[in-house]
């Protein structure tokens, strides 16, 4: 009986709070690459937009697998998946872009 217990005590359910701010957070995190590039241009400093792109992009693998560590919540992919589609397509798009 004790077993029982201690088994459901250690199977903890993900907390949906938890959830959605981990994935704000690092949806946001790569919002600030987009304003420090454009902040670069707005000013016409082109090589410092240039090295904030690259390091956007060596950012995004990890910020991917951030993502995918996270846990799910039951019956809800739409955030999950939607910040990982555009992670992805950013990561496209540099690879399109930059190379």
């Amino acid at each position: 009986m004790l077993s029982f217990f201690f088994g459901c005590a250690t199977k903890a359910k993900p907390d949906p709070i938890k959830y959605g701010n981990e994935l704000m957070a690092t949806l946001n995190g790569n919002g600030l690459y987009i304003d420090r590039m454009n902040e670069a241009l707005a000013v016409r400093n082109y090589d410092k937009a240039e090295a904030i792109s690259r390091k956007w992009e060596e950012q995004l693998d990890s910020s991917l697998a951030d993502v995918a560590k996270i846990l799910p919540i039951e019956h809800e992919t739409g955030l999950k998946n939607a910040v990982e589609k555009g992670l992805r397509a950013i990561s496209i798009l540099f690879k399109l872009i930059i190379g």
